[in-house]
């Protein structure tokens, strides 16, 4: 049988063959195979630790780290298939090469994934090549596509960095479900942990940023290199004989990562404490450990101030909670709105936790709102918000003697005769019976600036946005909140107030009901 090793040969554990059998070295043990499954072990073990010279002790320590990193976290099993962002830097072509290895040994998959981010001309083309070739050389699936990220940053309005990641999370989530992994791999090392915890300290962090890179993310994403240092992967490439790609753009000062790696951070562990990274961590542990504690709290108040709104969510059980807890409630409420972590602040928290207090509105990172008012929370993208300064088309319909009038997207009023049974279940519409002159004409209409009317029980007249305001009436529905008013003054507003005049039925009556539309939902 003739073997073609398409690797560098002094990376070989020496192979024999006896007749049709051969025999290699896996993991310290004789194994004997043959056909395909031969040449996967052949492809996987002639790359990695058993088989460089010597039996290399460091690389079989740096796989059984990532191993134990992985299942103390959960991050695969038996029968999973692993989507790996290749980059083809050090970082990822280490993940690629070593998790290949562990999917034959744990049984899962693994595709690779390169997403051209259009910036880089010529280069970029050589970085796709050369994952491709990695790839093949491995025996995997390979997906790849282009990015043009400028235009992303100038559309989306944001920076190259973040246009990048956006990028990059839409292209892994593409492929995630055109392929049905079950989920995405990123090549973050502890180096880049220690990194972000450091940055988000410097951006004024929550507890969430304290914690830094969790082993599992938002989408599905994991990352079983958080066990290593940049230092190791790169001496596992160069163990391996391989030449990762350089990404110029990685030394580029102007980017706040690249100064926190380059400048402070050396600047702490030479001026201030030589161990800083291992304090940064052992801080992201202590904040994971608390957040554990709070997320349960954060969880409940989060599902009981949910309603049956996916945008609007309730203020007392936000408000009745402390303030770390009301928090990260928010913060679960603002991931619905962001669809996900990215691209939330803690400034943004912030300033939806006052107005859940104070009421009012703030803008939201792309274009959204968020509006406190009334009983409500209402978190809008730009195109939906509909807040009481917006200009809404007036509406009324108008109805004389017995009969229905229907306000669109809101409700039908219906009157019948006081001497006759009403044609619609009162209890079921909530209503007392109000009671108009057969004579009037009815009109149905939506509150306009300066309307009063005369409540019941309550002494005089009154403004309608202060009876809204007594009954927290969100200011987004009272543009829209039904109001039928006779030829003199407003009678009713439905479940608001009734004017003092319509409590008791006269000769010759009307009975007046009103049934909300179904796509109307009424919370006071």
């Amino acid at each position: 049988m003739m073997i073609g090793f398409p690797f560098p040969q002094q990376a070989l554990k020496p192979v024999t063959q006896r007749g049709d059998t051969i025999i290699i070295c896996w993991v310290g043990r004789p194994v004997k195979s043959d056909g395909e499954k031969m040449r996967s072990y052949l492809r996987i073990s002639t790359l990695t630790g058993p088989f460089v010279p010597n039996f290399n002790p460091w690389m079989r320590n740096a796989e059984n780290r990532v191993r134990h990193f992985a299942t103390s976290h959960d991050l695969w099993g038996p029968g999973h298939s692993l989507v790996l962002a290749v980059s083809g830097g050090a970082d990822s072509l280490c993940m690629l090469y070593l998790l290949a290895k562990l999917a034959v040994l744990d049984g899962f998959t693994v595709i690779a994934a390169h997403l051209n981010h259009g910036m880089r001309g010529d280069d970029a083309e050589a970085d796709v090549r050369f994952v491709e070739e990695h790839a093949h050389v491995l025996g995997l699936t390979f997906v790849a596509d282009r990015a043009d990220v400028i235009a992303i940053g100038v559309l989306e309005r944001v920076g190259i960095e973040d246009a990048g990641r956006r990028a990059r999370r839409a292209f892994l989530d593409r492929v995630l479900i055109e392929t049905g992994a079950n989920s995405v791999a990123t090549a973050h090392t502890r180096s880049d942990h220690v990194e972000t915890i450091l940055l988000n300290i410097c951006r004024g962090s929550g507890l969430h940023g304290l914690a830094g890179i969790p082993a599992r993310g938002f989408g599905r994403r994991i990352r079983p290199l958080l066990s290593l240092e940049r230092q190791d992967t790169e001496e596992y490439c160069r163990l391996l004989g391989i030449e990762p790609r350089r990404d110029p753009s990685n030394e580029d000062l102007q980017f706040a990562r690249n100064r926190i790696r380059h400048e402070v951070l050396p600047l702490l562990r030479q001026t201030m404490n030589p161990e800083i990274d291992d304090a940064l961590v052992r801080l992201s542990n202590i904040t994971s450990d608390a957040l554990e504690s709070l997320e349960g709290a954060a969880h409940r108040t989060f599902t009981e101030s949910c309603t049956s709104d996916p945008c609007l969510f309730r203020r007392d059980p936000l408000s009745a909670v402390p303030s770390v807890v009301q928090a990260e409630a928010v913060r679960l409420i603002l991931e619905t709105y962001h669809r996900g972590p990215v691209g939330l602040t803690c400034a943004e928290v912030d300033r939806v936790c006052r107005l859940v207090t104070a009421g009012g509105l703030a803008p939201l990172s792309g274009g959204g709102v968020a509006e406190a008012s009334g009983s409500f929370l209402r978190i809008s993208r730009a195109a939906e918000c509909c807040s009481a300064t917006s200009t809404t088309s007036p509406v009324s319909v108008t109805l004389d003697g017995p009969g229905t009038a229907h306000l669109p997207g809101v409700g039908t009023l219906r009157a019948d005769c006081s001497d006759s049974p009403p044609r619609m279940d009162q209890g079921a519409s909530n209503q007392p019976k109000i009671h108009a002159a057969l004579h009037l004409t009815l009109t149905v209409r939506q509150m306009r600036p300066g309307d009063r009317m005369r409540p019941v029980g309550r002494g005089g007249s009154r403004k309608l946005s202060d009876l809204f305001q007594e009954k927290r009436v969100p200011v987004w529905d009272r543009a829209r909140w039904p109001v039928v008013a006779d030829q003199y003054s407003i009678i009713w507003i439905p479940d608001i107030a009734v004017d003092e005049r319509c409590v008791r039925p006269g000769s010759g009556s009307l009975l007046l009901t009103w049934e909300w539309a179904s796509e109307w939902t009424v919370m006071l």
